[in-house]
């Protein structure tokens, strides 16, 4: 039975997403911006910087699921998502989104752009709004100036030829990019950011809403005892947050506790960060 609730609890956590102001300005300005892209030919697009761990596939999923329910769009509305890879080309790009259109993954140097037109006639007669690249930041590593702009020029060329907004998503290493690149910066005007969360009413605001939206478990006590502890364990980062939560509470589902308590978050914070970590275990001194 236990293993059952703590699979339950798992997946509860780990689907909640809480509309924060910064992810739900993001939300409400991307979606705006497909709106408007649906009401003329004019290239829209939008940069997103997030931290690791700081919501950007939450946002994207949130994106997704909204324009797929979005009677004023067309019927077949959907999106596509990849992510650059370390040392990423224009071949990578086409590789990935090939797949995710269903066609053969293979790609050939001379076949490139002839391929890129295929993608592009599928975007459109498939009814796709949005492509996500996520990890931008892999195409200005380095130096990669050349490369860059070999990259956002066919970006620009798939935006254009899909009728797709292109949303790109990375870390903080993609602001010089986006400040450089003229043509970047004119397709993707819009600029949201994701960060840490500071240990405010913001925090607060998190933790109350994942500790609501759980229902299989009490988790009432993140938002009521740990709220400072769980800062300085998760650096105010989503993801670990998340990863620290799960495992506390199959801790305290084991221990057959009714609720989430000091000693469950200690033992989680081991199993998530290691016996051996870094940084002091908070729930010791809590």
């Amino acid at each position: 039975m236990s293993k059952i609730l703590t699979a339950q609890v798992a997946r509860e956590i780990n689907s909640v997403i809480v509309m924060h102001p910064r992810f739900k300005n993001a939300y409400d300005g991307i979606l705006q911006i497909i709106h408007l892209a649906s009401l003329a030919a004019l290239p829209f697009g939008a940069t997103v910087i997030a931290p690791s761990g700081c919501g950007k596939t939450a946002l994207m999923t949130s994106i997704a699921r909204a324009i797929t329910n979005d009677d004023s769009l067309s019927d077949n509305i959907r999106s596509v998502s990849v992510a650059a890879e370390a040392n990423a080309t224009v071949g990578h790009l086409v590789k990935k989104l090939m797949r995710e259109l269903g066609y053969p993954a293979t790609v050939r140097a001379s076949a490139v752009y002839e391929q890129s037109s295929l993608i592009a006639s599928a975007l459109r007669e498939r009814g796709v709004k949005v492509l996500f690249i996520d990890e931008f930041q892999h195409v200005c590593r380095g130096k990669r100036n050349l490369s860059a702009a070999g990259i956002t020029d066919w970006i620009k060329q798939l935006a254009d030829d899909g009728g797709v907004v292109v949303i790109l998503l990375g870390t903080r290493e993609l602001k010089p990019l986006i400040e450089i690149n003229d043509q970047l910066s004119s397709r993707a005007p819009a600029h949201f950011e994701l960060k840490e969360f500071d240990r405010n009413a913001e925090w607060a605001g998190l933790l109350k809403g994942l500790s609501e939206n759980v229902k299989s478990y009490d988790l009432s006590t993140i938002h009521s005892t740990f709220q400072k502890s769980l800062h300085i364990a998760t650096r105010g980062a989503l993801r670990p947050l998340k990863q620290l939560l799960m495992a506390s509470a199959g801790v305290a589902i084991e221990a057959e506790k009714s609720a989430l308590d000091k000693a469950s978050l200690m033992i989680g914070y081991e199993r998530v960060f290691g016996p051996d970590s870094l940084a002091a275990n908070p729930f010791q001194y809590d």
